[in-house]
């Protein structure tokens, strides 16, 4: 590798047991004097030619894991209740497992935002988790955007720029609460991003996407997000696995009704969690 301090250029040939053999001054560059605790930045290689070939730089595979989660709900109706006529419902219990499956997606999409990633046990029950979870490393405040101003598009760029800096591109996803929305969304309809012709009797404007010089930002309104969060996601590197899918299940019948469970167990994937970010103190 070649290292550089300061001025000077270092060419590292040999590593024996931690001990370092090195030509200094590599292309007459200005030498420095290097303390004891010195650091070096690797910025780049040099190979001589015909040389063998040497171990270096080998980085043990990982691999980050999440919990599958169980969600449930019991349907019910009497005895009765086959031989009652209601409007528009053809089959009570049918109609119930439909009505089901929004309140049980509701609450995927709740535990996205809050489930801390546990195994469980004989007494509790294991819990994917969501975003908070697995995005650690590009964090970035999103403290001005209450401002309405330049300053709260800044810290947009910002935190797409930390995604970028280690290593993401492309394309990203930012899920916004709709008060936060109404702010992003002033702080573009302005006279400094928007003009209308005297003619005009319509006004406004809808924020789809930003264009950053990181890439292109994509805003999606969802009323369960938190609101002092918003998370930018690479949607190549994000998304739900299925063990079970929804269904509807029978149960044993006790008593004068009959009854049945809406059953299904998914989890949430993210992997390469450098290539999104997370806005926190969102305001």
């Amino acid at each position: 590798h070649i290292l550089l301090s300061g001025t000077e250029l270092l060419w590292v040939s040999a590593n024996s047991g931690g001990t370092l053999t090195v030509t200094r001054s590599l292309g007459d560059s200005t030498m420095v004097t290097l303390a004891t605790n010195a650091t070096f930045s690797i910025v780049g290689m040099a190979r001589l030619e015909g040389d063998d070939s040497d171990p270096i730089g080998y980085t043990d595979l990982t691999t980050n894991s999440n919990y599958t989660q169980i969600f449930h709900k019991e349907i019910k109706q009497t005895g009765t209740a086959p031989y009652q006529d209601r409007w528009g419902m053809g089959d009570q219990m049918q109609y119930e497992s439909a009505k089901s499956i929004p309140e049980m997606m509701r609450l995927i999409e709740r535990t996205l935002q809050y489930g801390k990633r546990s195994a469980g046990s004989t007494t509790t029950p294991r819990m994917m988790g969501g975003y908070q979870e697995f995005i650690k490393t590009n964090k970035g405040s999103g403290s001005a955007i209450s401002a309405m101003s330049s300053a709260g598009i800044a810290q947009i760029e910002d935190a797409v720029e930390l995604a970028y800096n280690a290593g993401g591109s492309g394309d990203y996803l930012a899920i916004v609460n709709p008060a936060t929305y109404q702010k992003i969304k002033a702080s573009y309809d302005s006279s400094a991003y928007v003009r209308y012709a005297p003619e005009q009797n319509r006004f406004g404007t809808l924020v789809d996407t930003i264009v950053t010089p990181f890439g292109n930002v994509s805003f999606v309104i969802d009323r369960w997000q938190l609101s002092s969060l918003i998370p930018i996601l690479k949607l190549d590197n994000v998304g739900m696995l299925t063990l079970r899918p929804w269904q509807v299940e029978d149960l044993a019948k006790t008593g004068d009704a009959e009854k049945k469970q809406l059953i299904g167990e998914f989890t949430f994937c993210l992997k390469l969690e450098k290539s999104h970010a997370l806005m926190t103190a969102v305001s």
